[in-house]
């Protein structure tokens, strides 16, 4: 099969904190050729980490409004959506070094690269945004610690901290609205325990992909 996608031109129509480019392609393929145009939403690419703690068979998860969830007509405290640590990967990191420094930043937890249980990259939305999110899954100690709020001096930014047992969480993202990242995740962490993987030391298997 020969398929082929020329690029005829781009154009940035949006220049915000969000970009916006206007692509006008050509397909090739079957026999047939077309051209059509594409909008892209370049929001960069990002790290997402649910914290899992074996032995309390809980997870950690944060709290923060979404204007995604407002102008889906969500109310109250459902435009506070659960999900796990997440965040823009700066420049020269990797998307282990922004979920670690995340992991700091949102949650006030320590994790190393040896914790790292999983690492797997998806596109939420390839039909019209580029944005990557590398997601993860740590193993980490949550034993006594509670809820807690965490902020930045200067952003218009709030986290609440929740440690949660695994199977509310769950079943929270069974029967509510969810971030697609914690059901992901969810769903990675449910085939890893599965497997019977997630009690043996991360030093000896490495990442599971």
């Amino acid at each position: 099969m020969s398929r082929k996608v020329e690029v005829l031109g781009r154009e940035r129509v949006y220049d915000g904190f969000f970009k916006v480019d206007a692509w006008r392609l050509r397909q090739t393929a079957e026999g047939r050729e077309f051209e059509f145009s594409r909008l892209n939403f370049e929001r960069g690419h990002a790290a997402a980490v649910l914290l899992y703690d074996p032995e309390a068979d809980s997870v950690m998860c944060v709290e923060e409004f979404r204007i995604g969830m407002l102008a889906a007509g969500f109310e109250g405290d459902a435009c506070f959506s659960l999900g796990p640590v997440a965040g823009m990967i700066d420049a020269g990191e990797t998307p282990r070094d922004a979920a670690i420094r995340e992991a700091h930043e949102e949650a006030g937890v320590e994790i190393e690269d040896r914790d790292i249980l999983a690492e797997f990259t998806t596109l939420p939305s390839p039909g019209g945004s580029s944005e990557t999110v590398t997601m993860l899954l740590a193993r980490a100690d949550l034993s006594g610690l509670k809820d807690a709020v965490f902020s930045e001096a200067g952003e218009a930014e709030q986290t609440w901290r929740r440690v949660l047992p695994r199977e509310e969480v769950l079943a929270r993202v069974e029967r509510e609205p969810s971030a697609g990242h914690l059901s992901v995740l969810m769903m990675k962490l449910e085939l890893l325990r599965l497997r019977g993987v997630l009690c043996e030391p991360a030093a000896q298997n490495g990442p599971e992909m």
